[in-house]
């Protein structure tokens, strides 16, 4: 898949320095198709299970001791666990209101795939710059004509979104 899309990117030019701008893109692209995905299940599963952890049993570590040691003074059976309450229980009965509910939930995690998705986007977009710089500096290549090209034409990206 990521050779395919090289070659795409790449287009016609077979030179070794434009193949590898354009894998870097290509690879950039498939990091930010990957974290988009993980960002929207992400959401999906807070808005199912209403949390991303599992329900905490014990509020403390102290708490958790407690149970241990009651459970031994008890002939060294355990004591049932207490039932936290489940957190899709929390969650608002309307649709709307339970993904807003789902994104507050899971902000501090969509907070760092957003960095992540950042970097992403800015080693994709380098790379391409640097490809459509490269296609400038060669002869065969037809000038632009106002010094630089928000488009490739030749790959599938440009196609769908420009390059600032």
């Amino acid at each position: 898949m990521i050779d395919q899309l090289t070659e795409q990117i790449a287009g016609s030019r077979k030179e070794r320095l434009a193949l590898a701008l354009a894998r870097d893109a290509a690879v950039a692209q498939f990091d930010l198709a990957r974290v988009r995905r993980v960002k929207a299940e992400l959401i999906r599963q807070v808005v199912a299970f209403g949390s991303i952890d599992p329900p905490e049993i014990f509020s403390s570590a102290k708490d958790e001791w407690r149970y241990i040691r009651a459970s031994l003074r008890n002939n060294n059976t355990w004591l049932p666990l207490p039932i936290p309450p489940h957190p899709a229980e929390t969650m608002p009965a309307d649709a709307a209101e339970r993904v807003a509910a789902a994104i507050r939930r899971a902000l501090p995690e969509l907070v760092k795939l957003e960095r992540y998705e950042s970097r992403a986007i800015g080693r994709r977009n380098s790379a391409l710059r640097a490809l459509l710089k490269l296609r400038q500096q060669f002869k065969d290549e037809p000038s632009l004509k106002y010094g630089f090209q928000t488009q490739c034409r030749s790959c599938f990206f440009c196609k769908t979104k420009p390059i600032f």
